[in-house]
This record gives C-alpha cells, structure tokens and sequence, in this order.
C-alpha cells in the first residue's frame, strides 16, 4: 500500500505535472518543463494513510482488509480499504479520493444521510456523482488518477458488465456506471430516462441529492 510522491505532488500542485524517481542526489523542480524529480531515498516511500488524512483534512482511521469493496464510516471517521489482488496505484487513489469525498462533503451522521422511503441504494449512487465533483473540484490532480482508476476496476469486471448488455441493465445500475465511467463507457438511456439522467448528474447539495432520489422512487418504486 504503498505510493509515489506524484499523487501527491499533482494534488498540492493543483496541476498535472511529471514526476520522476531516479538517481538523483537531490529533490527538484523544473520549472519549465514542470517536472519533479525525486531520488531514490527509501524514506521517500509512505504509506496511504497519510494521503488519505491530507485530504480529508483530519486524522481519520485507515483499514485494509479482506472488504468486497472500499467504504468510508461517516460517523467513526474511518476509511476501509480492499485487499484485492494486484491493485494499481491508480486504483488504489481512486478508491481513496472517492472515499475522502465522502469524508469531506457527506453528512456525518446515518440520521442525516438517512431519507425515509429512499433506499440507500439510491442515495448512493446519486451521492457518489456529488462527492465525486466536488473532490475533484478540490484535487484536480486526481482526474487522470480517477480515469485511469475506473478503467483499472472495469477491466477488473468490478461492476459486472463483462457478460452482460449495459444497456439491458436497470436506470439505477446505468446511471452509476456512466457517472462514474464517463467517456470510458457508452451507456443509452430513453427520452423518458433522460431528465432523471440530467437532474442525478446535477446535484450540488445534499439536499439535491435527497430531492432527486425521492423523485426517483416515485418514478421507479424502490426496489
């Protein structure tokens, strides 16, 4: 588990300069081509969690262990990582950038998060879109880590789209997979779908989030 100063470095950075590791004596920055070297110092080496405090700007818990998927505990403060075999880096930033949204962006209690008659099904999905920008509005050195990341997870079938038509699957399921996959993924939805499409992608607060999953279970029931 651990990384490369270049998440970081791109993350302070605001923009997506090279990183470098090699033999050199010392620590650089070319300005003009915007690179960074760093040498080859075993004390360069850390591990995620203190990637995952910075961002989320408090002293949250960081867990690995055998978890279908990562998680972030809203109300102990504490982030959950996956052991899956082989992970990238990238996926393994992508996992920990989402869940720092949450971190910073989602309510901290399950009675604020919770909306009676919402599946948290629902709320999920639709949260996801929301945490999902505006971690990214705050890092944007994470976007290519991100896209690379869920690139990593597809080819990984971590979404179950392997032996399966996308575009067979339900609103909900084609609504997560093309927020979270973007351009990386053709997904159809209906001249009727599309509204809902629209207002999911849109939210900004929670509140949003609440309003549009309620209009959600309306159109579709909840299950």
């Amino acid at each position: 588990m651990l990384q490369s100063k270049s998440v970081l470095a791109r993350l302070l950075a605001n923009e997506n300069i090279s990183v470098q590791q090699g033999n050199f004596e010392s620590a650089f920055f070319d300005v003009e081509n915007r690179v960074l070297g760093l040498p080859l110092w075993k004390e360069m080496l850390q591990s995620k969690s203190v990637l995952a405090r910075l961002l989320a700007n408090e002293n949250i818990s960081v867990e690995q262990g055998n978890y279908p998927t990562a998680f972030f505990d809203v109300e102990n403060r504490t982030l959950g990582l996956p052991l899956w075999k082989e992970m990238s880096a990238d996926e393994t930033d992508l996992l920990i950038g989402h869940e720092i949204g949450h971190a910073l962006f989602t309510p901290q209690t399950k009675e604020e998060i919770t909306v009676p008659g919402v599946p948290h099904s629902y709320m999920n999905v639709v949260e996801d879109i929301r945490i999902e920008r505006k971690v990214l509005d705050k890092y944007p050195g994470l976007v290519s880590n991100f896209k690379r990341g869920y690139l990593g997870l597809m080819n990984r079938d971590i979404f179950g789209t392997k032996d399966n038509d996308i575009n067979e699957m339900g609103f909900m399921d084609r609504l997560n997979l093309k927020a979270k996959g973007r351009d990386l993924v053709e997904v159809e939805f209906s001249e009727e779908e599309m509204p809902y499409f629209k207002k999911a992608m849109a939210v900004e607060t929670f509140e949003d989030v609440a309003n549009v999953c309620k209009e959600l279970v309306d159109w579709l029931g909840d299950g």
